[in-house]
This record gives structure tokens, C-alpha cells and sequence, in this order.
């Protein structure tokens, strides 16, 4: 499949910015691999401890998946640019993810809702990553009310309404 890329999606060849103009070449400076390896580390570094407390096999576990993100760069070097394109902005949206959890305003009856998540990656995305450093997210709240859901549905609902009505 990787390797009839050009075939399937013929703009690849030209698609690209900066130094990988042609997304389907591998890296010559394996400065995309670096980056996903990276990326996949430090996610791996924030959000592996969760779900993990008080298990023997965290450690190992951890220990593994750096063994993983050490290995992502010999492993992987003559894959195409664009698979890297979609490892790093995946790997990035995972650290995200995982750091709502600690910075996102909890929800009330302190269940988990992809709403809420939804609101904090929106603020994030709205403000810049600079709200993050002072814990502003949220407006300083500590948690999101039933009317701030009701506005991420009714935001939510006029977007999608606005995609598919186009």
C-alpha cells in the first residue's frame, strides 16, 4: 500500500512544504522521524502513568515504550514523509488528550466526557497553547457547568450543520 502511494494519491508528489516537498520520499535529513520519535516520547513521558497507578508492570511498560520511541528512528527512516505528517499531528493530539485530563476544569459528578475535552482543545486552539502555562484554561474555572456543555453542543451542532449543509 505505502508503496503505490504515488499511484492512489498522485498529489503527494507535490504536496508538500518547506523541505518535503514530495510526501512520498523518505527524509534524507531524518528530521521527521526525530520528530515523531520525539512527539511519541514526551506523550509517552505525561500520559503513560495514567490508568497505571499501583501496577507493578507500569514501569516495565513505560521502560518498553521508550524503548519504542528510541527505536521509531532506525525503524522507520525510509518510510514516506507523509506518514510521519500523520504520526506527529496524531502523537501530538494524543499529549494533548492526555494532559486535558490533569488541566482540563473537571466535569460535575466528576465524569469523564469528551465534551468537556472537546472545550478544552477548542480554548486551547482559540487562545493559543499560552493559556496552558497559568492555568487559565477554563477562564480559572475549576469546573465546566452544564450551561458551558450546552454551549460546546449547540457550537458543535451549528458546525457540523454548516459541513455537511455546504
Amino acid at each position: 500500500m505505502i508503496q503505490n502511494m504515488v499511484d492512489k494519491v498522485p498529489s503527494f508528489k507535490t504536496c508538500g512544504t518547506s523541505w518535503f516537498l514530495d510526501l512520498t520520499t523518505a527524509d534524507p535529513f531524518y528530521i521527521l522521524p526525530c520528530l515523531t520519535a520525539f512527539s511519541f516520547w514526551i506523550t509517552v513521558e505525561f500520559n503513560m502513568q495514567e490508568g497505571l497507578e499501583g501496577n507493578p508492570a507500569a514501569g516495565t511498560m513505560k521502560n518498553v515504550s521508550r524503548g519504542f520511541a528510541a527505536l521509531t528512528v532506525p525503524f522507520t527512516a525510509t518510510f514516506p514523509k507523509a506518514l510521519f505528517c500523520y504520526w506527529i499531528t496524531s502523537n501530538l493530539f494524543s499529549l494533548v488528550y492526555g494532559l486535558s485530563h490533569y488541566m482540563c476544569p473537571c466535569q460535575p459528578g466528576s465524569t469523564e466526557c469528551g465534551y468537556y475535552v472537546m472545550k478544552f482543545m477548542k480554548e486551547i486552539v482559540d487562545k493559543g497553547v499560552e493559556i496552558l502555562v497559568d492555568d487559565n484554561v477554563g477562564g480559572g474555572k475549576d469546573e465546566y457547568t452544564d450551561a458551558d456543555i450546552d454551549g460546546i453542543w449547540e457550537e458543535c451542532s451549528s458546525f457540523g450543520a454548516t459541513i455537511i449543509f455546504r
